[in-house]
């Protein structure tokens, strides 16, 4: 019959230290890949503003245009006020219009709310 060697404390005195290492190792890689998550939540969120933003300038710049045809052509029309079904600019939302015209001079607002936060509120004014 053979005998075991007799395995002792002494013979493998940094068991602990590498399950240390590898415990802190773990942590730094969690700590990292937790910090790249909000870095690119952040970004997207940034990025959907910039996208609403855009599209209510265009939005206003497209519906101001109009509204200088508009009041060519009927020079009593006093403006008015728009809702866009949720889908067609802006998927979180429906955006919303308005035109309002005092002694000739056009203002148009728009207000596309977004799924993050308050929204793009644009307004343009001129004659």
């Amino acid at each position: 019959m053979r005998h075991l060697p007799v395995i002792s404390p002494t013979m493998f005195p940094r068991r602990g230290a590498v399950l240390a290492i590898a415990l802190v190792s773990l942590t730094l890689v969690a700590g990292i890949i937790g910090h790249q998550v909000v870095r690119v939540t952040r970004e997207m969120r940034q990025q959907r503003m910039q996208l609403a933003e855009l599209q209510a300038r265009k939005l206003v710049e497209a519906v101001f245009r109009s509204s200088v045809d508009r009041l060519q052509q009927e020079p009593e029309w006093t403006g008015g006020q728009w809702s866009i079904p949720q889908g067609v600019v802006s998927r979180d939302s429906a955006a919303e219009i308005r035109i309002s015209i005092q002694q000739g001079r056009i203002t148009v607002q728009a207000h596309l709310p977004t799924a993050a936060g308050n929204g793009c509120r644009i307004t343009r004014s001129g004659s």
